[in-house]
């Protein structure tokens, strides 16, 4: 199965060899692979809902070339 993520400068990221059964959390593992950005700051949202690192692929509707929009969350500074 092959996903695509947009970040918010608009660059598309495919990420392939999936399956229904993998977690969001797994999808934020390729992420953080090939994107170098730690997956726990990433924020995964689709069709306006923000998915849940526990969740499998397939408990959300999500279909194979489906579009994620990515969104990475700053860490508070001091």
């Amino acid at each position: 199965m092959l996903v695509k993520v947009k970040t918010v400068s608009n660059k598309v990221i495919e990420v392939a060899s999936l399956n229904e059964e993998n977690t969001i959390a797994e999808l934020k593992e390729k992420l953080e692979e090939s994107e170098g950005i730690p997956g726990k700051m990433i924020r995964l949202v689709y069709q306006g809902k923000q998915l849940e690192d526990g969740k499998r692929i397939k408990e959300y509707p999500i279909a194979a070339g489906a579009t994620l929009h990515m969104v990475v969350a700053l860490r508070a500074g001091t």
